[in-house]
């Protein structure tokens, strides 16, 4: 599927056809061979669903996102991780070519200036910013140059920072949507605010709305409620277990998606329907027409006879073309 088919100007896909970003992040575990059994897996997952998705990736120009002073420094989780897991851009070109064999869009979150270029560079199908990045205006500013299909995540944003971000951003980029999401991870229930859609909608109509989610594993209910809030777009980490590194809580293996999917999938069949002005349901008027009284004569009524209340009366069934 072309991106410009499927991006139209306002929107990323619908509520009946939504799209999916299957995060891959750092879960490759720096290594190529995983990174595609992770593909792999994801794809046999949503096999036969009817979901457009993409895989997403994440650049970063570790040699200059790094402040010299902190290279090597393990006791920052997030440079032990990153760079633990570099690939090279060849070895991402490769998982690239590999997810859009496997029949998904690519997607990128860029950590800096730099990576932006590279998206470009690499014909991603379209930009997705990260909740940090959301009003880091250098980057932000490179993002809108790039001039490419964008999504943005909103965790801890609060409504003056959402807002100058929004206006920011929708008076430059022609697809822009945005990702309700809660940067705890993994996010307990009753922390996942799904009610922040709602004030979303109303907030900034015409916008596309998504839900990057990362409650644990197996919460399969929050994003049908999301979809009914109006979400179409919803984001969930993959991993597979490599025997080394735990597959965190956050991150959906591929039993855990193809649920996921799944309860998504009932979700959109459970809201359809009644939302369009001619919609009907043959089966629920015949349901009903059952229900309802016919109007019946009291006594024989001669052609032109001028009809008062006493000479009807109502009674079940209703009786065909009566």
């Amino acid at each position: 599927m072309q991106p410009d088919v499927f991006f139209t100007k306002h929107t990323f896909g619908t509520v009946q056809k939504p799209l999916l970003i299957l995060e891959l992040a750092n879960n490759h575990n720096g290594s190529v061979s995983h990174g595609k059994h992770i593909i792999d897996q994801a794809a046999e997952a949503i096999e036969g669903l009817g979901f457009t998705a993409a895989i997403k990736f994440q650049y970063r120009d570790l040699d200059s996102l790094i402040h010299q002073d902190y290279k090597g420094d393990f006791s920052f989780k997030y440079i032990k991780r990153f760079e633990e897991t570099r690939l090279s851009d060849e070895q991402f070109l490769e998982l690239i070519d590999h997810a859009r064999k496997k029949g998904f869009l690519v997607a990128c979150t860029p950590f800096d200036e730099g990576s932006v270029e590279k998206i470009v560079k690499h014909n991603f199908d379209f930009i997705k910013v990260a909740s940090a990045y959301s009003t880091d205006w250098p980057l932000l500013t490179k993002v809108v140059e790039a001039d490419m299909p964008t999504i943005v995540s909103t965790g801890g944003l609060g409504v003056r920072d959402l807002d100058r971000s929004v206006v920011f951003l929708s008076k430059r980029l022609q697809k822009l949507a945005l990702m309700h999401c809660v940067a705890v991870y993994p996010t307990p229930d009753d922390q996942l605010s799904l009610n922040r859609l709602d004030m979303m909608r109303d907030r900034f109509p015409g916008i596309a709305l998504g839900y990057s989610t990362h409650e644990r594993q197996d919460n399969y209910q929050a994003v049908g409620l999301a979809l009914a809030k109006g979400a179409h777009i919803f984001e969930r980490h993959i991993a597979e277990d490599d025997g080394e590194t735990p597959v965190n809580a956050y991150s959906s293996s591929s039993e855990h998606l193809r649920a996921w999917a799944s309860s998504l999938k009932n979700a959109i069949s459970m809201t359809a329907g009644m939302d369009r002005s001619a919609w009907s349901n043959d089966s629920e008027q015949s349901a009903v027409r059952e229900l309802r009284r016919g109007v019946y004569a009291k006594r024989p009524l001669s052609k032109d006879t001028e009809l008062e209340d006493s000479d009807v009366y109502f009674a079940i069934p209703v009786l065909e073309n009566q």
